[in-house]
């Protein structure tokens, strides 16, 4: 994704002003090195973002793309006749499906993998586990905000409170993770450099724990979290449809 590294420290200079809050043994101003560097590594990035945009590869990748909306392929019959909503991988749609009966199968789907996902997620279960739980919860969110019309009275209420919250927890989990891996390389970087001053390396360091306590505190929450969602959804009918 090119457009990642970009992106990502954008969202780092714009979280400097909170992040200079949350220092308690460090000065603010310690965090203004930190900044600095980001920025030049902001316009590193975007230089490299500009020539990746005007390069032969993405004029390909846009040439092909438009191809592809001109003229859509037909789906193969054949292809679409059966489906396993059990499975990891995206169904396709069936023919001859009613909308309600479509939400329901995806629904249902989306709701049983995450209550199997997280049910087998113990204390030692690595991140990963987490990482992809929130992703699974993600579809789920999504499909209930598509079949809203179709779902059963009350469904959608007792879903998405629970649901919001166990997306914030495994949300949190997985950002504190991220911000103070990103921040530790940073600092890795800025060591690199004869000017480095140790000011802003022991603020950095101060982040990055505070960080790992986000994460071991949402870590701590994720079992009661998902219990009280596990108890409000598990019975929980999504839709009119009739199944077989």
């Amino acid at each position: 994704d090119v457009t990642t590294p970009t992106r990502d420290l954008d969202v780092y200079l714009a979280e400097i002003p909170a992040m200079t809050k949350r220092l308690r043994a460090a000065a603010p101003t310690d965090l203004d090195a930190f900044g600095e560097h980001l920025r030049r590594r902001r316009c590193e990035t975007l230089d490299q973002l500009r020539a990746d945009l005007t390069s032969e590869r993405f004029a390909c990748l846009l040439h092909d793309w438009e191809a592809v909306v001109a003229e859509p392929d037909e789906p193969d019959p054949a292809e679409t006749d059966s489906v396993d909503w059990d499975s990891d991988s995206e169904p396709v749609l069936l023919r001859g499906l009613t909308a309600t009966a479509l939400a329901d199968e995806r629904l249902t789907g989306a709701h049983r993998r995450v209550l199997k996902m997280g049910a087998a997620i113990t204390p030692a279960s690595a991140p990963d586990r987490l990482h992809t739980l929130r992703k699974r919860c993600k579809e789920l969110r999504y499909l209930v905000e598509v079949f809203e019309p179709l779902e059963m009275p009350g469904a959608r209420k007792r879903a998405l409170p629970v649901l919001k919250n166990l997306q914030d927890c495994l949300g949190e989990f997985q950002d504190s993770e991220v911000q103070a891996a990103a921040i530790r390389s940073y600092a890795a970087e800025m060591m690199s450099s004869a000017s480095a001053a140790p000011g802003p390396l022991l603020a950095m360091g101060e982040l990055a724990a505070q960080l790992d306590a986000d994460q071991r505190r949402s870590r701590d929450r994720f079992a009661g979290i998902f219990a009280t969602f596990q108890n409000a959804t598990a019975k929980l009918r999504w839709t009119r449809g009739v199944r077989q």
